[in-house]
């Protein structure tokens, strides 16, 4: 049992038995789809909408609790194992009393210079944004545009090194690193849909944000308004549709000097 450690658990499906007693009862359930279970006190789950990935549970737990946090946390998904590292693994790195990414770098098939090892036996993406082609964002063109929007400094790492799927131990203090208005911030860019591209930078970003000397920027440091907000999102779409006209420019002059100069590829 644990008696020093506290779990916040974000749920999407999985078995949950092990975390009454692994906890010793200190834990919260943030559910985003009704848990049916008779293992799991029912005063203990929170229901939450469906967005953010399990970013969002993690946001919402630090506003809510800021200033009553737990010496350590245990901040991970339901379904942390078996999918991202085996039961024991995750039994041996929970217990941890240091900033501990919980991860297994056995199950990754690191491809240079498209992933690796780093020098703590952890994971380093390169910082390509790949995702972004993938899920729906709406406040940030790329990975580099929300790390210097967060933090104060004037670019991002060619190298990010962070724990997949977002599981980790945290100190206490390494928590209050940033300010409460910081996790407002952030809890914010996760709300505006169920997949948004904004966890997957945040899930980039948590190293840095919890284990790092980067100060956070001034405009992370006050709440971000509605109209900032909505100037962000305006931001991003003028930059969208400026790349959709020149897109379609390209394509119409292709055509017309195709057109003037009808040579076929392989005639050259």
């Amino acid at each position: 049992m644990n008696n020093s450690h506290f779990f916040c658990v974000s749920y999407y499906d999985g078995d949950l038995a092990w975390l009454p007693e692994l906890s010793n009862g200190n834990y919260i359930v943030y559910a985003k789809r009704p848990i049916d279970t008779d293992k799991i006190d029912k005063n203990k789950i929170i229901q939450l909408p469906n967005v953010g990935y399990n970013i969002h549970s993690y946001l919402t737990y630090i506003v809510n609790n800021y200033k009553s946090l737990p010496d350590y946390v245990v901040f991970c998904k339901s379904n942390v194992f078996p999918r991202h590292v085996s039961k024991d693994l995750f039994y041996k790195l929970s217990l941890r009393k240091v900033f501990t990414p919980i991860e297994d770098p056995s199950r990754w098939k690191n491809i240079y210079p498209i992933s690796m090892l780093s020098s703590d036996n952890g994971y380093l993406e390169l910082n390509n944004s790949w995702y972004f082609r993938q899920y729906n964002y709406k406040y940030f063109q790329n990975f580099d545009a929300f790390f210097t929007f967060i933090f104060d400094c004037k670019s991002a790492p060619r190298y990010l090194r962070f724990a997949p799927g977002s599981n980790y131990v945290v100190p206490k203090q390494n928590v209050l690193l940033r300010s409460k208005n910081f996790y407002l911030n952030l809890l914010r860019l996760t709300e505006h849909s169920q997949l948004p591209c904004e966890s997957h930078m945040i899930e980039r970003a948590l190293c840095s944000i919890w284990n790092s000397t980067l100060k956070e920027s001034k405009r992370m440091s006050s709440l971000i308004s509605d109209f900032d907000l909505e100037r962000l999102a305006n931001s991003v779409k003028g930059l969208n549709f400026f790349r959709y006209i020149r897109s379609r420019i390209n394509s119409k002059l292709t055509e017309y000097v195709d057109k003037i100069f009808p040579f076929r590829k392989d005639d050259a």
